[in-house]
């Protein structure tokens, strides 16, 4: 039994229902090709269907968020600490191949222009 059979989508109107206050959430962004993946703290709904979610403008997640307007959220598994750690620590600025290195899983869904972590609980992409 594969991830993909228990993946449900989250409506843009009701974020609420994945993310509480002081989690850490995962945040994808994609510009083409060029992916890059961030855990980020400073999350959490704004109302019941906004999300905030404060990215340091040095991030290079922040300028291919920037450059899309797109961005998948996801809470992150307690079975990829090892992961979450890494790519809390590391930024693709320094190192290119940052997701590869990190060991984290992928898998794809139709309709869903982001990978989606394995081990997490996902929201909708966002703009």
């Amino acid at each position: 039994m594969s991830q993909k059979e228990f993946v449900k989508p989250v409506g843009l109107e009701t974020p609420y229902r994945l993310f509480n206050l002081g989690g850490t959430a995962f945040v994808e962004s994609k510009q083409g090709d060029d992916l890059d993946i961030m855990p980020a703290s400073w999350n959490c709904p704004l109302d019941y269907d906004k999300m905030t979610v404060v990215i340091d403008s040095t991030h290079y997640s922040r300028k291919l968020i920037e450059a899309s307007e797109y961005i998948l959220l996801a809470v992150p598994g307690m079975g990829i600490q090892k992961e979450i750690l890494y790519l809390g620590s590391v930024s693709k600025n320094d190192n290119p191949n940052k997701i590869a290195d990190s060991g984290l899983k992928f898998f794809t869904l139709p309709d869903c222009d982001f990978p989606l972590p394995k081990d997490a609980l996902h929201g909708q992409s966002l703009s």
